[in-house]
């Protein structure tokens, strides 16, 4: 169930929160978790407390369907989205992603899994929820994983097709003689079916992409996949003063990435933010390179 970024009456507008929810009935046999994509501040849920996160947290809760859950978002002392958004007053919000509901048996993944290919082998680190006792195995695209340590596994994979990005025509100084192609000529990551099992049962399944491309230099060329890549990049700072937070939905999105993209840009920046996994979906899609900062402009490292 996905919930109204945009409702005025649950106060999804503030950086400060509070909203009861009525936990849902699932399936037999089921337990729900709340899916929270990013909270831009300090998230309670009954009395239990997470810090701010720009990323996905898959939430057990513990109450009974038909209970009321009582879910605040209060100001954190530090500022975990300090940039450019805050200093010109638009942070991220509440809740800026929303928040759904999720039923699983038995085990699950806390957050979205990363998987990577490298020297003949597909690797797959994830945090598992999952119930007191449970031997949880994976299987990746119907391979029985080797578990390679905590929260991680592997299986041997040939090498995907890596991803590309879109076509753009270019002159030799670099600047755009033509907009994009009428259909995307970008490839994107190819994906692969996850599912965990229980005595032998499989109780979670779902698609994740092969995160897969070679990026490297020769001489002063930028090659991608094995072919030059001229940047043409653009800075992007997740402006969006009309939503909760840097969040457009995948329509809108497409059609901002077409209109850079009819300018000659194949790269973004995402300056002084994270942008969520659906953003990044569409620019895979679309064949729009994104260079993502680590988040670490609030918090500076300090000494060695």
């Amino acid at each position: 169930m996905q919930h109204s970024k945009g409702s005025d009456s649950t106060g999804w507008h503030d950086a400060r929160m509070r909203v009861e929810l009525t936990v849902p009935a699932g399936p037999e046999g089921s337990t729900p978790l709340l899916c929270v994509p990013a909270c831009a501040g300090v998230l309670r849920i009954g009395n239990e407390e997470f810090a701010p996160s720009w990323t996905e947290r898959r939430l057990p809760v513990d109450a009974a369907p038909g209970e009321v859950l009582v879910i605040e978002v209060d100001e954190a002392e530090k500022d975990p989205f300090g940039g450019f958004l805050p200093a010109i007053e638009v942070p991220p919000r509440g809740l800026w992603q929303g928040s759904w509901w999720e039923f699983v048996r038995r085990a699950a993944w806390a957050r979205r899994p990363s998987v990577r290919w490298a020297d003949g082998r597909l690797v797959v680190r994830g945090e598992l929820l999952h119930e007191p006792g449970a031997a949880v195995q994976l299987r990746v695209d119907g391979i029985e994983a080797e578990a390679w340590g905590e929260s991680v596994w592997a299986v041997p994979y040939a090498e995907p097709e890596g991803w590309r990005p879109a076509e753009l025509g270019v002159s030799e100084e670099g600047l755009s003689e033509a907009g994009p192609p009428e259909t995307s000529t970008a490839r994107p990551l190819p994906t692969v079916q996850l599912e965990l099992l229980v005595d032998g049962e499989v109780v979670h399944a779902e698609s994740q992409p092969i995160a897969h491309v070679e990026v490297r230099a020769e001489g002063e060329q930028l090659l991608v996949g094995g072919e030059v890549f001229r940047v043409q990049g653009l800075l992007h700072w997740g402006y969006y003063p009309d939503l909760l937070g840097p969040d457009p939905s995948p329509e809108a999105l497409r059609e901002e990435i077409a209109g850079m993209q009819a300018r000659g840009f194949n790269l973004l920046k995402a300056c002084l933010w994270l942008p969520p996994h659906r953003f990044l979906d569409v620019c895979d899609e679309m064949g729009m390179a994104v260079w993502v900062e680590y988040p670490r402009w609030a918090h500076p490292v300090e000494g060695d």
